[in-house]
Protein backbone atom coordinates (compact mmCIF):
# COMPACT_ATOMS: atom_id res chain seq x y z
CA UNK A 1 0.00 0.00 0.00
CA UNK A 2 1.42 3.31 -1.05
CA UNK A 3 2.02 5.73 1.83
CA UNK A 4 1.59 9.44 1.36
CA UNK A 5 4.61 11.58 1.96
CA UNK A 6 3.96 14.14 4.71
CA UNK A 7 3.31 17.60 3.34
CA UNK A 8 5.36 19.40 6.03
CA UNK A 9 9.14 18.78 6.39
CA UNK A 10 10.39 17.45 9.73
CA UNK A 11 12.61 19.94 11.48
CA UNK A 12 16.05 18.38 12.09
CA UNK A 13 17.83 18.78 15.40
CA UNK A 14 21.03 20.83 15.42
CA UNK A 15 23.93 18.43 16.20
CA UNK A 16 25.88 18.79 19.43
CA UNK A 17 29.04 20.84 19.03
CA UNK A 18 32.40 19.09 19.16
CA UNK A 19 33.28 20.97 22.35
CA UNK A 20 31.70 20.33 25.73
CA UNK A 21 29.56 23.46 25.33
CA UNK A 22 25.85 22.77 25.15
CA UNK A 23 24.16 24.16 22.05
CA UNK A 24 21.32 26.47 23.03
CA UNK A 25 17.93 25.46 21.69
CA UNK A 26 14.64 27.18 21.03
CA UNK A 27 11.19 26.51 19.57
CA UNK A 28 10.98 27.21 15.84
CA UNK A 29 8.06 27.46 13.41
CA UNK A 30 7.27 28.37 9.82
CA UNK A 31 4.33 29.16 7.53
CA UNK A 32 3.96 26.55 4.78
CA UNK A 33 0.72 27.64 3.11
CA UNK A 34 -0.20 29.81 1.26
CA UNK A 35 3.05 30.10 -0.67
CA UNK A 36 5.09 33.33 -0.78
CA UNK A 37 3.43 36.18 -2.75
CA UNK A 38 0.20 34.22 -3.27
CA UNK A 39 -3.12 36.06 -3.42
CA UNK A 40 -5.77 35.03 -0.87
CA UNK A 41 -9.47 35.79 -1.44
CA UNK A 42 -11.31 38.41 0.63
CA UNK A 43 -14.26 37.66 2.91
CA UNK A 44 -13.73 33.90 2.58
CA UNK A 45 -12.27 31.63 5.29
CA UNK A 46 -8.76 30.57 4.22
CA UNK A 47 -6.48 27.85 5.62
CA UNK A 48 -3.10 29.06 6.86
CA UNK A 49 -0.80 26.18 7.81
CA UNK A 50 2.76 25.31 8.71
CA UNK A 51 5.07 23.32 10.93
CA UNK A 52 6.99 23.67 14.19
CA UNK A 53 9.78 21.92 16.10
CA UNK A 54 12.59 22.50 18.57
CA UNK A 55 16.17 23.20 17.53
CA UNK A 56 19.17 22.41 19.72
CA UNK A 57 20.76 19.48 21.51
CA UNK A 58 18.03 19.06 24.12
CA UNK A 59 14.72 19.13 22.22
CA UNK A 60 11.55 20.02 24.05
CA UNK A 61 7.96 19.27 23.06
CA UNK A 62 6.12 22.00 21.19
CA UNK A 63 2.99 22.77 23.21
CA UNK A 64 1.27 25.38 21.02
CA UNK A 65 1.63 27.59 17.95
CA UNK A 66 0.25 31.09 17.46
CA UNK A 67 -0.19 33.15 14.30
CA UNK A 68 -0.25 36.92 13.79
CA UNK A 69 -1.68 38.88 10.86
CA UNK A 70 -0.86 42.37 12.16
CA UNK A 71 2.89 42.38 12.66
CA UNK A 72 2.81 40.66 16.05
CA UNK A 73 0.44 43.03 17.86
CA UNK A 74 -2.13 40.26 18.37
CA UNK A 75 -1.83 36.46 18.17
CA UNK A 76 -4.31 33.69 17.41
CA UNK A 77 -3.98 30.10 18.62
CA UNK A 78 -3.54 27.53 15.81
CA UNK A 79 -4.72 23.91 15.79
CA UNK A 80 -1.92 21.36 16.15
CA UNK A 81 1.75 21.62 17.12
CA UNK A 82 4.23 19.71 14.91
CA UNK A 83 1.95 20.55 12.01
CA UNK A 84 -0.49 23.36 12.61
CA UNK A 85 -3.29 25.21 10.85
CA UNK A 86 -5.56 28.18 11.41
CA UNK A 87 -8.63 29.31 9.46
CA UNK A 88 -8.75 33.09 8.98
CA UNK A 89 -11.12 35.35 7.03
CA UNK A 90 -9.25 38.36 5.64
CA UNK A 91 -11.42 41.46 5.06
CA UNK A 92 -8.91 44.19 4.18
CA UNK A 93 -7.34 44.27 0.69
CA UNK A 94 -3.65 44.85 0.14
CA UNK A 95 -0.35 43.42 1.42
CA UNK A 96 -0.65 40.77 4.14
CA UNK A 97 2.21 39.59 6.37
CA UNK A 98 1.75 36.34 8.30
CA UNK A 99 4.01 35.47 11.25
CA UNK A 100 4.04 32.34 13.41
CA UNK A 101 5.59 31.58 16.78
CA UNK A 102 5.89 28.29 18.67
CA UNK A 103 5.78 27.61 22.39
CA UNK A 104 7.55 24.87 24.34
CA UNK A 105 6.02 25.16 27.78
CA UNK A 106 6.87 28.68 28.97
CA UNK A 107 9.54 29.16 26.31
CA UNK A 108 8.42 31.12 23.25
CA UNK A 109 10.04 31.55 19.85
CA UNK A 110 11.27 34.95 18.77
CA UNK A 111 9.70 35.11 15.28
CA UNK A 112 12.28 35.43 12.50
CA UNK A 113 10.30 34.37 9.42
CA UNK A 114 7.51 36.17 7.58
CA UNK A 115 5.22 35.06 4.79
CA UNK A 116 4.33 37.96 2.47
CA UNK A 117 0.96 37.63 0.72
CA UNK A 118 -1.65 39.74 -1.03
CA UNK A 119 -5.30 39.95 0.01
CA UNK A 120 -7.98 40.36 -2.65
CA UNK A 121 -5.70 41.15 -5.58
CA UNK A 122 -2.02 41.41 -6.36
CA UNK A 123 0.68 40.69 -8.92
CA UNK A 124 0.88 37.13 -10.22
CA UNK A 125 3.52 35.28 -8.21
CA UNK A 126 6.31 33.57 -10.09
CA UNK A 127 5.93 29.79 -10.30
CA UNK A 128 8.81 27.52 -9.33
CA UNK A 129 7.24 24.53 -11.07
CA UNK A 130 6.97 23.26 -14.63
CA UNK A 131 4.60 20.54 -13.44
CA UNK A 132 2.41 22.28 -10.85
CA UNK A 133 0.48 19.93 -8.56
CA UNK A 134 -2.27 21.21 -6.28
CA UNK A 135 -1.00 19.82 -2.99
CA UNK A 136 -3.12 20.75 0.00
CA UNK A 137 -1.83 22.07 3.33
CA UNK A 138 -1.97 19.73 6.31
CA UNK A 139 -4.67 20.90 8.72
CA UNK A 140 -3.98 20.37 12.40
CA UNK A 141 -7.67 19.71 13.14
CA UNK A 142 -8.42 17.17 10.38
CA UNK A 143 -7.86 13.40 10.24
CA UNK A 144 -6.67 11.66 7.08
CA UNK A 145 -8.15 8.26 6.13
CA UNK A 146 -6.21 6.42 3.41
CA UNK A 147 -9.04 3.98 2.56
CA UNK A 148 -12.63 4.82 3.44
CA UNK A 149 -14.91 1.87 4.26
CA UNK A 150 -17.39 3.03 1.58
CA UNK A 151 -17.17 0.37 -1.16
CA UNK A 152 -19.77 1.87 -3.51
CA UNK A 153 -18.48 2.80 -7.02
CA UNK A 154 -17.94 6.55 -6.99
CA UNK A 155 -16.44 9.53 -8.81
CA UNK A 156 -14.60 11.88 -6.44
CA UNK A 157 -13.07 15.23 -7.30
CA UNK A 158 -11.86 18.73 -6.47
CA UNK A 159 -13.28 22.04 -7.74
CA UNK A 160 -10.56 24.57 -8.48
CA UNK A 161 -9.63 27.77 -10.30
CA UNK A 162 -6.32 28.97 -11.77
CA UNK A 163 -4.79 32.45 -11.64
CA UNK A 164 -3.27 32.41 -15.17
CA UNK A 165 -3.74 30.72 -18.55
CA UNK A 166 -2.18 27.30 -18.94
CA UNK A 167 -3.02 23.64 -19.47
CA UNK A 168 -4.19 20.79 -17.26
CA UNK A 169 -2.13 17.78 -18.29
CA UNK A 170 -3.25 15.18 -15.75
CA UNK A 171 -5.25 14.41 -12.63
CA UNK A 172 -3.65 12.82 -9.57
CA UNK A 173 -5.87 10.45 -7.58
CA UNK A 174 -4.86 8.66 -4.39
CA UNK A 175 -6.61 5.31 -3.88
CA UNK A 176 -4.74 2.67 -1.91
CA UNK A 177 -7.26 -0.17 -2.13
CA UNK A 178 -6.58 -2.96 -4.62
CA UNK A 179 -9.94 -3.55 -6.29
CA UNK A 180 -11.12 -4.92 -9.61
CA UNK A 181 -12.06 -2.79 -12.59
CA UNK A 182 -10.69 0.31 -14.29
CA UNK A 183 -10.24 3.73 -12.73
CA UNK A 184 -10.75 6.76 -14.98
CA UNK A 185 -9.50 10.31 -14.41
CA UNK A 186 -11.44 13.26 -15.82
CA UNK A 187 -11.52 17.04 -16.16
CA UNK A 188 -14.88 18.87 -16.27
CA UNK A 189 -16.16 22.39 -16.81
CA UNK A 190 -18.27 23.91 -14.04
CA UNK A 191 -21.48 23.11 -15.93
CA UNK A 192 -20.65 19.43 -16.40
CA UNK A 193 -19.00 19.34 -19.83
CA UNK A 194 -16.45 16.53 -20.00
CA UNK A 195 -13.19 18.12 -21.20
CA UNK A 196 -10.80 15.17 -21.02
CA UNK A 197 -10.31 11.73 -19.54
CA UNK A 198 -7.49 9.24 -19.14
CA UNK A 199 -6.59 5.97 -17.42
CA UNK A 200 -3.55 5.06 -15.35
CA UNK A 201 -0.55 3.67 -17.14
CA UNK A 202 -0.28 0.90 -14.54
CA UNK A 203 -2.31 -0.04 -11.43
CA UNK A 204 -0.09 1.58 -8.80
CA UNK A 205 0.32 4.93 -10.60
CA UNK A 206 -1.39 8.02 -9.22
CA UNK A 207 -1.49 9.98 -12.50
CA UNK A 208 -4.33 9.93 -14.99
CA UNK A 209 -2.60 11.61 -17.94
CA UNK A 210 -4.61 13.18 -20.77
CA UNK A 211 -3.70 12.46 -24.39
CA UNK A 212 -3.99 16.19 -25.11
CA UNK A 213 -3.41 18.92 -22.48
CA UNK A 214 -6.57 20.94 -21.80
CA UNK A 215 -6.35 24.77 -21.92
CA UNK A 216 -7.74 26.49 -18.81
CA UNK A 217 -8.44 30.16 -18.07
CA UNK A 218 -8.46 32.30 -14.92
CA UNK A 219 -11.90 33.21 -13.59
CA UNK A 220 -13.43 29.86 -14.53
CA UNK A 221 -14.12 26.88 -12.29
CA UNK A 222 -13.04 23.35 -13.25
CA UNK A 223 -13.39 19.95 -11.61
CA UNK A 224 -10.60 17.36 -11.54
CA UNK A 225 -11.95 13.90 -10.67
CA UNK A 226 -11.46 10.16 -10.94
CA UNK A 227 -13.89 7.24 -10.93
CA UNK A 228 -13.12 4.19 -8.82
CA UNK A 229 -15.35 1.12 -9.28
CA UNK A 230 -14.42 -0.24 -5.85
CA UNK A 231 -14.79 2.89 -3.73
CA UNK A 232 -12.42 2.94 -0.74
CA UNK A 233 -11.15 6.42 -1.65
CA UNK A 234 -8.74 8.45 0.45
CA UNK A 235 -10.51 11.24 2.35
CA UNK A 236 -9.96 14.04 4.86
CA UNK A 237 -13.35 15.15 6.18
CA UNK A 238 -13.59 18.82 7.17
CA UNK A 239 -10.61 19.92 5.08
CA UNK A 240 -12.56 22.11 2.65
CA UNK A 241 -14.49 24.05 5.27
CA UNK A 242 -12.18 26.87 4.14
CA UNK A 243 -10.39 27.92 0.96
CA UNK A 244 -6.87 26.78 0.13
CA UNK A 245 -4.37 28.69 -2.01
CA UNK A 246 -1.27 27.39 -3.78
CA UNK A 247 -0.50 29.35 -6.94
CA UNK A 248 -1.55 28.84 -9.64
CA UNK A 249 -4.50 27.14 -7.87
CA UNK A 250 -7.28 28.22 -5.54
CA UNK A 251 -9.97 25.96 -4.09
CA UNK A 252 -12.93 27.58 -2.34
CA UNK A 253 -14.90 26.05 0.55
CA UNK A 254 -16.76 22.82 -0.29
CA UNK A 255 -14.34 22.12 -3.15
CA UNK A 256 -14.49 18.37 -2.56
CA UNK A 257 -17.22 16.76 -4.69
CA UNK A 258 -18.51 13.27 -5.53
CA UNK A 259 -21.10 11.29 -7.49
CA UNK A 260 -21.91 7.62 -7.04
CA UNK A 261 -21.55 5.45 -10.12
CA UNK A 262 -25.19 4.36 -10.22
CA UNK A 263 -26.60 7.89 -10.17
CA UNK A 264 -26.08 8.60 -13.91
CA UNK A 265 -26.24 10.26 -16.36
CA UNK A 266 -23.54 9.04 -18.74
CA UNK A 267 -20.79 8.10 -18.43
CA UNK A 268 -22.32 5.21 -16.48
CA UNK A 269 -18.96 4.53 -14.85
CA UNK A 270 -19.17 7.63 -12.70
CA UNK A 271 -20.27 11.03 -13.96
CA UNK A 272 -20.04 14.74 -13.20
CA UNK A 273 -19.38 15.05 -9.43
CA UNK A 274 -21.35 17.85 -7.77
CA UNK A 275 -22.40 16.58 -4.33
CA UNK A 276 -20.50 17.68 -1.21
CA UNK A 277 -20.17 16.15 2.25
CA UNK A 278 -18.94 18.03 5.31
CA UNK A 279 -16.06 19.76 3.51
CA UNK A 280 -14.42 16.45 2.51
CA UNK A 281 -11.22 16.40 0.49
CA UNK A 282 -10.88 13.24 -1.59
CA UNK A 283 -7.18 13.62 -2.44
CA UNK A 284 -7.71 14.52 -6.08
CA UNK A 285 -5.26 17.03 -7.57
CA UNK A 286 -5.13 18.74 -10.97
CA UNK A 287 -1.71 19.06 -12.64
CA UNK A 288 -1.06 22.42 -14.33
CA UNK A 289 1.53 23.29 -16.98
CA UNK A 290 2.24 27.03 -17.32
Amino acid sequence: MRKLVALVSVLLLVPVAASADVVAGHPDSFVQSPLESNVVPLDVPVVFAGGAGYTGSNPQAITSVEVSFDGGDTWELADGTGTWSLVKTVTTPGPLVVISRAWAGNEVETPHRQRHLWAGAGPLPALDCTRCEFWQPTRGDVTYVDSDSDARPVEVGTRFQVDRPGHITAVMGFNHYNGEGTQVGRLWSSDGELLAEGTKSYPSAIDFTFAQPVPVEPGKTYIASYYTPWGHYAVSEGHFTAATVRAPFTALPDAGVYRYGDEGPTPTDGGFPEHTYEGSYYWVMPVFKP
